[in-house]
């Protein structure tokens, strides 16, 4: 897999956390993301997958388990 480039991040957190890199930081440092799939589907919207880049962002939430 290539490297991602910090146009590439910029452009997929504008469409997907609407600018919000803090509070994606945030959730990454707590553990709320896999980082192995929210970089697949920066991947894959660098290389115009949008629904491939959506599903994955949908499934980079690591789902809290419950009580």
């Amino acid at each position: 897999m290539s490297k991602i480039m910090l146009g590439q991040i910029d452009l997929w957190i504008e469409k997907f956390d609407s600018t919000d890199s803090n509070s994606l930081l945030e959730d990454i440092l707590n553990g709320k993301i896999n980082i192995e799939v929210m970089s697949d589907s920066v991947h894959a919207y660098w290389h115009g997958e949008l629904e491939l880049a959506q599903q994955f962002y949908d499934e980079m939430w690591v789902k809290e388990e419950e009580e």
